[in-house]
């Protein structure tokens, strides 16, 4: 189950390519995290 998590989590980032990656990742990780 945790693979399946970071796969998705990297489909999201890759697929919102955002223009700040640094921000997008600490977002990303804060709503993952819960």
């Amino acid at each position: 189950m945790g693979t399946r998590i970071k796969i998705y989590a990297q489909d999201v980032e890759l697929s919102f390519v955002p223009p700040v990656t640094g921000e997008s990742q600490k977002k990303s990780r804060l709503k993952l995290g819960g």
